[in-house]
Protein backbone atom coordinates (compact mmCIF):
# COMPACT_ATOMS: atom_id res chain seq x y z
CA UNK A 1 0.00 0.00 0.00
CA UNK A 2 1.60 3.65 -1.09
CA UNK A 3 0.52 6.26 1.19
CA UNK A 4 1.30 10.21 0.77
CA UNK A 5 2.68 12.62 3.01
CA UNK A 6 -0.12 14.25 4.55
CA UNK A 7 0.97 17.45 6.85
CA UNK A 8 -2.22 19.31 7.09
CA UNK A 9 -1.37 21.57 10.45
CA UNK A 10 1.71 22.98 8.36
CA UNK A 11 -0.22 24.08 4.80
CA UNK A 12 0.46 27.61 4.84
CA UNK A 13 -3.16 27.71 2.92
CA UNK A 14 -4.52 26.24 5.46
CA UNK A 15 -6.58 28.42 7.43
CA UNK A 16 -9.29 26.07 8.80
CA UNK A 17 -9.78 25.49 12.50
CA UNK A 18 -9.39 22.38 14.27
CA UNK A 19 -11.39 20.04 14.66
CA UNK A 20 -11.35 17.80 17.91
CA UNK A 21 -13.43 15.03 17.67
CA UNK A 22 -15.03 14.02 21.19
CA UNK A 23 -16.65 10.46 21.33
CA UNK A 24 -18.48 9.75 25.22
CA UNK A 25 -21.49 7.87 26.08
CA UNK A 26 -22.59 10.79 28.15
CA UNK A 27 -24.57 13.62 27.07
CA UNK A 28 -23.54 16.20 29.92
CA UNK A 29 -20.15 15.51 28.99
CA UNK A 30 -20.12 15.76 25.69
CA UNK A 31 -21.70 19.25 26.20
CA UNK A 32 -19.27 20.27 28.53
CA UNK A 33 -16.37 19.67 26.27
CA UNK A 34 -18.32 21.27 23.55
CA UNK A 35 -18.67 24.25 25.72
CA UNK A 36 -14.76 23.72 26.48
CA UNK A 37 -13.32 23.16 23.47
CA UNK A 38 -15.18 25.91 21.59
CA UNK A 39 -13.50 28.41 24.39
CA UNK A 40 -10.15 27.32 23.24
CA UNK A 41 -10.85 28.10 19.41
CA UNK A 42 -11.17 24.28 18.47
CA UNK A 43 -13.89 22.96 16.37
CA UNK A 44 -15.66 20.05 18.11
CA UNK A 45 -18.12 17.47 16.90
CA UNK A 46 -18.94 15.60 19.54
CA UNK A 47 -20.99 11.52 19.24
CA UNK A 48 -22.11 9.28 21.59
CA UNK A 49 -20.88 6.12 20.42
CA UNK A 50 -18.26 4.80 17.96
CA UNK A 51 -20.32 3.78 15.55
CA UNK A 52 -21.74 7.24 15.46
CA UNK A 53 -18.19 9.08 14.71
CA UNK A 54 -17.36 6.11 12.13
CA UNK A 55 -20.68 7.48 10.53
CA UNK A 56 -18.93 10.95 10.19
CA UNK A 57 -17.15 11.41 6.64
CA UNK A 58 -13.28 12.50 7.59
CA UNK A 59 -12.28 16.40 7.44
CA UNK A 60 -9.01 17.39 6.04
CA UNK A 61 -8.66 20.02 8.58
CA UNK A 62 -5.85 19.39 11.09
CA UNK A 63 -7.67 16.90 13.96
CA UNK A 64 -7.64 14.85 16.94
CA UNK A 65 -9.79 12.45 18.42
CA UNK A 66 -11.22 12.89 22.45
CA UNK A 67 -12.71 9.46 23.29
CA UNK A 68 -14.02 7.95 26.46
CA UNK A 69 -12.55 4.54 27.43
CA UNK A 70 -16.12 3.07 27.87
CA UNK A 71 -18.20 3.31 25.57
CA UNK A 72 -21.98 1.91 24.25
CA UNK A 73 -21.17 -0.76 21.90
CA UNK A 74 -17.74 -0.28 20.37
CA UNK A 75 -15.45 0.67 23.16
CA UNK A 76 -13.02 3.30 22.75
CA UNK A 77 -9.87 0.54 22.39
CA UNK A 78 -12.05 -1.38 19.30
CA UNK A 79 -12.38 2.10 17.68
CA UNK A 80 -8.67 2.56 17.98
CA UNK A 81 -8.03 -0.29 16.73
CA UNK A 82 -10.37 -0.06 13.72
CA UNK A 83 -8.62 4.00 13.36
CA UNK A 84 -4.86 2.18 13.39
CA UNK A 85 -4.05 3.61 10.01
CA UNK A 86 -5.74 6.81 10.26
CA UNK A 87 -2.27 8.66 11.13
CA UNK A 88 -3.59 11.99 11.15
CA UNK A 89 -6.11 11.42 13.59
CA UNK A 90 -4.32 11.29 16.78
CA UNK A 91 -6.16 9.91 19.85
CA UNK A 92 -6.76 10.96 23.31
CA UNK A 93 -7.86 8.95 25.37
CA UNK A 94 -10.27 9.00 28.76
CA UNK A 95 -11.89 7.97 31.65
CA UNK A 96 -13.21 8.03 35.34
CA UNK A 97 -12.26 4.17 35.89
CA UNK A 98 -8.69 3.73 35.19
CA UNK A 99 -7.77 0.56 34.13
CA UNK A 100 -3.67 -0.23 34.04
CA UNK A 101 -3.94 -2.93 31.76
CA UNK A 102 -6.63 -0.80 29.11
CA UNK A 103 -3.89 2.29 29.74
CA UNK A 104 -0.84 0.17 28.37
CA UNK A 105 -2.74 -1.57 25.29
CA UNK A 106 -4.08 2.29 24.57
CA UNK A 107 -0.77 3.57 24.79
CA UNK A 108 0.94 0.73 22.74
CA UNK A 109 -1.85 1.11 20.36
CA UNK A 110 -0.48 4.32 19.55
CA UNK A 111 -2.26 7.24 22.21
CA UNK A 112 -1.24 10.59 22.79
CA UNK A 113 -2.50 11.04 25.95
CA UNK A 114 -4.70 9.04 28.57
CA UNK A 115 -6.76 11.46 30.76
CA UNK A 116 -8.84 10.82 33.80
CA UNK A 117 -11.86 12.34 34.32
CA UNK A 118 -12.84 15.02 35.84
CA UNK A 119 -10.22 16.35 33.34
CA UNK A 120 -8.37 19.07 34.17
CA UNK A 121 -8.32 22.29 31.78
CA UNK A 122 -4.98 22.94 30.85
CA UNK A 123 -3.64 19.16 30.82
CA UNK A 124 -7.33 19.07 28.17
CA UNK A 125 -5.87 21.58 26.00
CA UNK A 126 -1.82 20.83 26.38
CA UNK A 127 -3.06 17.40 24.54
CA UNK A 128 -5.44 19.19 22.10
CA UNK A 129 -3.15 21.42 21.04
CA UNK A 130 -0.30 18.26 20.28
CA UNK A 131 -3.26 16.32 18.65
CA UNK A 132 -4.30 19.27 16.40
CA UNK A 133 -2.33 21.71 16.20
CA UNK A 134 -3.38 24.84 14.97
CA UNK A 135 -1.36 26.52 12.55
CA UNK A 136 0.00 28.97 15.00
CA UNK A 137 0.49 25.97 17.06
CA UNK A 138 2.26 23.85 14.23
CA UNK A 139 4.64 27.03 13.69
CA UNK A 140 6.22 27.33 17.09
CA UNK A 141 6.53 23.78 17.61
CA UNK A 142 7.94 22.79 14.05
CA UNK A 143 5.48 20.00 14.50
CA UNK A 144 4.80 17.94 11.13
CA UNK A 145 2.37 15.06 11.13
CA UNK A 146 3.56 12.37 8.62
CA UNK A 147 1.79 9.73 6.37
CA UNK A 148 4.66 7.81 5.26
CA UNK A 149 5.00 4.36 3.41
CA UNK A 150 5.47 1.74 6.03
CA UNK A 151 8.82 0.76 4.85
CA UNK A 152 10.33 4.20 5.17
CA UNK A 153 9.23 5.10 8.83
CA UNK A 154 6.91 3.70 11.89
CA UNK A 155 3.50 5.29 12.37
CA UNK A 156 3.24 8.40 13.93
CA UNK A 157 1.37 10.77 15.64
CA UNK A 158 3.25 13.98 15.58
CA UNK A 159 6.69 14.55 15.65
CA UNK A 160 8.66 18.53 16.69
CA UNK A 161 12.40 18.84 16.95
CA UNK A 162 15.08 20.62 15.32
CA UNK A 163 14.77 18.91 12.12
CA UNK A 164 10.69 19.22 11.54
CA UNK A 165 10.02 16.09 10.83
CA UNK A 166 10.35 11.95 11.33
CA UNK A 167 13.35 11.27 13.18
CA UNK A 168 14.54 8.96 10.72
CA UNK A 169 14.59 11.55 8.05
CA UNK A 170 11.11 10.58 5.97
Amino acid sequence: MTLRYTCPADNPKSTETPVVFVVDGDQSVRDALDVRIRSAGYQPRTSASAEEFLARPRVMAPCCLLVELHLPGLSGLGLQRLLFERTELPIIFMSEHIDVPATVEAMRGGALEFLTKPLVRDVLLTAIREGAPSQDDAKDAGALRHRAPDDECEPARAYAGDSGGCPRAC
